[in-house]
């Protein structure tokens, strides 16, 4: 049995992203608010130096999509997740063209089951943490989303609990 720890470790070499994303437009396309219509054409280049894992850390379209091998697919398809979808996507590594998929989340029913009260944000600029924010909801995060122009505003989480389960971020540690 596999056991999974997903984060983006940079120890020991590893880059981040691992893949440079060949069709930016098409990745820049796809909503984390919908079902796709259509199979994205989606196509990477391994960066030099990086090392190839069941979770490929990627910029490319909305990050809560992951980029996984199918054998960690295998282990997410077992599990009650939040609506999906999966799309081929072809990662060159190499000259050595590898089958992987694109686990593309989408909708709002993960941002309604989220107990804001209970649960610790962070505000970020351009993705770089800076400082504690209380939220209340997510009506209340897309209003200060809205209310930037320049697009550097976000908000990742500390703590964050769902129904009675506390999900901790490893990466802001």
């Amino acid at each position: 049995m596999k056991y999974y720890k997903l984060s983006h470790d940079l120890r020991m070499g590893k880059k981040y992203p691992q893949v440079d994303c060949l069709c930016p437009f098409t990745a820049s396309q796809i909503s984390p608010w919908n079902k796709l219509l259509r199979n994205p054409d989606l196509k990477f280049k391994l960066k030099k130096g990086a090392i190839m894992s069941d979770y490929i850390s990627t910029t490319a379209g909305p990050g809560c999509d992951m980029l996984i091998s199918p054998e960690l697919y295998d282990c997410i398809r077992l599990f009650n997740v939040m609506p999906y979808q999966v799309f081929p996507a072809l990662i060159d590594a190499n000259k050595d063209i590898r089958e992987y998929l694109w686990l593309h989340l989408y909708g709002l029913p993960f941002v309604d089951l989220i107990d804001y009260k209970k649960s610790s944000f962070i505000r970020t600029e351009w993705t770089i943490p800076q400082d504690s924010i209380a939220l209340e909801s997510f009506s209340q995060y897309q209003q200060l989303k809205s209310q930037d122009k320049t697009g550097a505003f976000g908000v990742t989480f500390d703590s964050l609990t769902l129904r009675g389960c506390l999900i901790t971020n490893v990466n802001n540690k």
